[in-house]
């Protein structure tokens, strides 16, 4: 069975700290509800201890969460997550701060009548609704918002911008405009720069290496090409059918393309793996 792995767009920062930022509302609001109908729920402002327990209790809990998430950005730059892996991610984080309250609770405020397991488990279902409602929301905008992005890019065209004629494969790229800006052949596509804002597009014509500035950015080429294109590098993509070699040396990995002369395209650690994948899979085919 295939492993299937999250988008790295929903591992961004802002992605992240916007989830976090929907939880802490979200948990207020709940709670505000919750507690009245709840034994063992503390929270309120009926007397000084519990207030400040309850702040402690809330920044904590929020470190925890914005700790973990800052990690899980950093490990989804170095791996890529899987559906399974991001839910017992998440559920690490939903025992442990069920942990926190937990211990809190049985330490500073209900001492006798309920034992650690009980509070625990009540614990354990609340923190599971005021976490995976906002997550499960969390993520379902994520995905529409980067869906949203990539069709006002591409001017509301289909998300596979290419067409086939003659037996050859055209594809049509476009500006943040979503305006068609250059149609040209897969086999004529050799690599992408990107440089700030623009993406520089390198390709043969006439015998020659051409190259054409796009005002776009770089991934929403690759998001929408990516089965023919393969990161390389955070400034460079390339045409898998055009790598030739590739080469580990003391000064760097890098990429030859097939046409001479071309300059050699840099590899970073990050995308290796990948890098040596594609080239893997382009030969089983050749």
């Amino acid at each position: 069975m295939k492993t299937k792995y999250i988008p790295r767009y929903l591992f961004e920062r802002s992605y992240l700290l916007g989830t976090l930022l929907f939880v802490v509302l979200f948990s207020i609001v709940f709670m505000n509800i919750y507690t009245p109908l709840s034994v063992t729920s503390w929270f309120g402002f009926e007397n000084k201890e519990q207030m400040v327990l309850m702040l402690l209790f809330y920044l904590v809990a929020i470190l925890i969460l914005l700790v973990s998430k800052l990690l899980m950005g950093y490990v989804s730059k170095k791996v890529r997550i899987s559906y399974i892996q991001y839910i017992l991610w998440n559920a690490s984080e939903l025992v442990l701060i069920s942990a926190l309250y937990s211990m809190i609770t049985t330490v500073f405020v209900l001492t006798e009548e309920y034992s650690f397991g009980m509070i625990f488990l009540k614990a354990l279902m609340c923190l599971f609704l005021i976490l995976a409602i906002p997550y499960s929301l969390a993520l379902m905008y994520g995905i529409y918002n980067h869906q949203r992005k990539i069709l006002k890019r591409l001017g509301y065209r289909s998300f596979i911008s290419n067409e086939v004629t003659d037996g050859v494969e055209y594809i049509n790229l476009t500006d943040n405009n979503g305006n068609l800006k250059l149609t040209l052949s897969m086999d004529s596509l050799y690599y992408l720069e990107s440089q700030d804002n623009y993406v520089n597009v390198f390709y043969e014509s006439g015998g020659k290496i051409c190259h054409y500035m796009l005002r776009c950015k770089i991934k929403t080429i690759e998001d929408n090409f990516g089965g023919r294109l393969i990161r390389c590098h955070r400034s460079y993509v390339v045409n898998k059918s055009k790598i030739k070699l590739f080469k580990n040396e003391r000064k760097g990995m890098y990429l030859e393309l097939k046409y001479d002369g071309m300059k050699h395209i840099p590899v970073s650690k990050t995308y290796q793996e990948a890098v040596v994948g594609a080239i893997s899979e382009v030969e089983s085919f050749v």
